[in-house]
């Protein structure tokens, strides 16, 4: 973002900060292809998330340090995603290894939705057990339940770093391994 961008979000900021809604809101419309882009990363609907989000903007705006090293959009979108794992979480419930989102039986096409996603992770989950070792296949199945990284070392004997390392790996590996299949 350019200069006089930063200096229009930060002159945003203030305003919201003094409670100008109209200032909130159109914070919110510049942010708004981000949350959308979140939410769709993050495999969630926006029109779920689309609250919670927004008020994650307004939290960010309030805590923002204003001429720190990081700009407002990286913070607001750590600020979001956050909200939005948070969601997710309060949200779904699992049930041995079916995740289970309590949102989608309520929504007529949630099952659908829902069947896809299952299918998706199932393809992924076979990619998965061929392309990483043991180590790296136990950290994925983790990361996929949400495990935090201590919770997924706690569980397997082994440091955060040897986690962390292997997160690397994992990703960089089927990365690797969904371009080559998505080639083929």
């Amino acid at each position: 973002m350019s200069d006089s961008c930063n200096t229009d979000v930060e002159r945003l900021i203030l305003l919201c900060r003094a409670g100008d809604e109209s200032a909130f809101e159109e914070l919110v419309h510049i942010y708004e292809p981000m949350i959308a882009k979140t939410a769709r990363d993050l495999t969630l609907d926006v029109c779920e998330v689309y609250s919670d989000a927004c008020l994650s903007v307004r939290r960010a705006a309030a805590s923002y340090d204003i001429g720190g090293k990081v700009t407002f959009g990286l913070y607001a979108k750590i600020c979001v995603s956050r909200a939005m794992l948070d969601y997710a979480k309060k949200n779904r419930k699992i049930v041995g290894n079916i995740d289970i989102n309590i949102e989608d039986i309520a929504v007529s096409d949630g099952v659908q939705r829902r069947l896809e996603r299952e299918e998706e992770r199932r393809v992924l989950d076979q990619q998965a057990r061929t392309l990483l070792s043991d180590l790296e296949y136990e950290v994925f199945s983790g990361c996929m339940r949400g495990d935090k990284t201590a919770e997924i070392a706690d569980r397997l004997g082994v440091s955060a770093k040897v986690v962390d390392n292997a997160k690397a790996r994992m990703l960089k590996r089927l990365r690797a391994g969904l371009a080559v299949s998505s080639e083929n």
